[in-house]
């Protein structure tokens, strides 16, 4: 009887030494179990707040770019709609582009349409409806890359203007990157719509619209 009572006596105390040791490993699982969860929704509540915000910032750019191209379409459609730039540059086209009193009004008329029509312009290229280069204020006579006469083709047969792609190219003013946008010429006369040429206006994308989409409105380190 009394070795038996010892062994009883040994088993609850080896029982006793373990429950603490049991409540504390179950105690550590259920806190680290918590930490666990609560770092998980802490880390999916800010990735989301932050893909709101990148969202968010991403419709302003893009308000930004389509109001810039709206801009944009506006120098061409004030010049575009201008009867007197018109005639001049018919008559002066006509009569074979020569070096005369017309040229120099109509390089002036690019001229200003360059310095004060819009954010970025490194040239401004008028062409006669054959796609020849007949005047530019870029000081250059670089002849077109391929996409760029489909480009003046397309807009002069539907009458558009249209921007193209940012694209690379022999341009000398800089940086060798630009974003065209293309004006066609026509006149009406006789009632009938004659088209005599295009109007070409290079931007350099460095100078206005890549510095737009690269400021951020918020301080941020990491959010681009």
């Amino acid at each position: 009887m009394s070795a038996g009572n010892e062994s009883g006596r040994s088993s609850r105390s080896g029982n006793i030494v373990w429950w603490p040791l049991l409540a504390f490993t179950l105690f550590a699982c259920v806190i680290t179990l918590a930490g666990i969860s609560a770092f998980q929704h802490y880390r999916d509540s800010i990735k989301n707040d932050r893909q709101s915000e990148l969202s968010g910032i991403a419709e302003l750019k893009i308000g930004q770019i389509t109001t810039w191209m709206t801009e944009r379409r506006g120098d061409a459609q004030v010049l575009k709609g201008d009867p007197l730039f018109l005639d001049e540059a018919d008559r002066w086209l006509l009569r074979g582009s020569p070096n005369d009193a017309s040229k120099s009004k109509l390089a002036e008329r690019l001229a200003a349409m360059q310095r004060y029509g819009g954010n970025g312009y490194s040239a401004v290229s008028l062409f006669d409806d054959k796609l020849k280069l007949r005047l530019s204020t870029g000081g250059n006579n670089f002849p077109l890359l391929e996409h760029e006469k489909e480009l003046m083709l397309e807009s002069q047969r539907t009458g558009n203007i249209l921007f193209s792609d940012i694209h690379r190219g022999p341009f000398g003013t800089g940086h060798n990157i630009a974003i065209d946008m293309v004006m066609p010429l026509s006149i009406r006369k006789n009632g009938k719509e004659r088209s005599i040429g295009a109007v070409l206006f290079r931007t350099d994308p460095y100078s206005f619209l890549f510095p737009l989409i690269q400021h951020w409105p918020t301080l941020s380190t990491s959010a681009e």
